[in-house]
């Protein structure tokens, strides 16, 4: 961890580090967590790690459709992420 918040000192945007973090903060039930992997997002649209454990954190504050981005995004850079794809078909299935 000390590794972790040096970098961050160094560069606090860096996504490896803010999702490093957030995993760290996870285990401990921090809630704080959330803020590293959006942070992590932010600064890289394609780390689809960051951006599965954020939607998972987050399931019944988003939208639909901001859901629909996130897992579109995540399939995208891993398209053989099956439980992406599954949500994903379940969200457009409710449209119906």
């Amino acid at each position: 961890m000390k590794c972790i918040d040096k970098c961050l000192v160094f560069n606090p945007n860096h996504p490896d580090a803010n999702y490093l973090t957030a995993l760290e903060l996870k285990k401990e039930n921090n809630n704080q967590c959330v803020t590293f992997f959006k942070k992590c997002i932010d600064n890289n649209w394609e780390h689809w790690k960051a951006r599965w454990e954020y939607i998972t954190m987050n399931d019944p504050k988003l939208s639909s459709e901001e859901m629909v981005g996130h897992l579109q995004m995540i399939i995208e850079c891993n398209p053989n992420h099956a439980k992406a794809i599954k949500l994903l078909n379940e969200i457009r299935s409710s449209y119906v």
